[in-house]
């Protein structure tokens, strides 16, 4: 295990993979053999092109021993019993179309929800908060977050859903590696409000804690 998460090397994102780049820098802080980005993809059945989904991650995480607890407002029991369309009233028109547009194959996560859910997951069904997220980083856990990237940048219309890895929480700044681009933004400095706008307002966001079994 690493450190600090400052000590973590962001890694690129080769296009629409910025969660597959958050969990393979998760993995790296807590495993000294940890996978790289392309077997990181294997792990989480990534399709090139589409988003990852976290329930692959999760379920090899918690296998390693490690503990995940999540904040989400998402109805994964609805999603179960009826699949993703019945969760287009809650999610809102953007996001909703975000994600079928951006998914391979969304009906197919329903055995990897059903396995978090019922196994050593924390599933936390609430919209998740600044102090939630503080709390989380004083207790040493590492945080990622799904936001919506557009509003960081100031630019309205399309929702676009974006994970970044926390490495920091200030009283004026959020500090991410922010998987972008093929550069992306190392330890990028985010004013609060505009973060807090992007990840409980434009959107609604989501928090990952992650931290090793005792």
């Amino acid at each position: 295990m690493l450190d600090s998460p400052y000590d973590i090397q962001l890694v690129p994102n080769p296009g629409n993979a910025c969660a597959l780049c958050c969990y393979t820098m998760v993995a790296s802080y807590f495993f000294e053999d940890a996978p790289d980005f392309e077997a990181m993809g294997s792990i989480c059945r990534w399709k090139k092109g589409y988003v990852v989904w976290e329930f692959p991650f999760f379920l090899w995480f918690s296998a390693q021993g490690g503990k995940v607890e999540f904040w989400d407002t998402l109805d994964y029991a609805l999603w179960l019993e009826q699949g993703f369309e019945a969760l287009k009233d809650s999610l809102g028109e953007g996001e909703y179309a975000y994600y079928v547009t951006n998914s391979h194959d969304l009906n197919a996560l329903r055995q990897d929800i059903a396995a978090c859910l019922e196994g050593d997951v924390i599933f936390h069904h609430q919209k998740p908060s600044l102090e939630i997220l503080r709390e989380q980083i004083a207790q040493g856990r590492l945080c990622t977050v799904v936001l919506d990237h557009a509003a960081i940048e100031g630019k309205g219309g399309e929702v676009v859903m974006h994970q970044m890895l926390v490495l920091d929480l200030t009283e004026t700044d959020v500090i991410c590696h922010n998987p972008l681009s093929s550069q992306g933004r190392a330890a990028h400095k985010i004013p609060i409000d505009r973060f807090t706008y992007a990840w409980l307002e434009a959107a609604d966001g989501c928090l990952h804690a992650y931290s090793m079994t005792s």
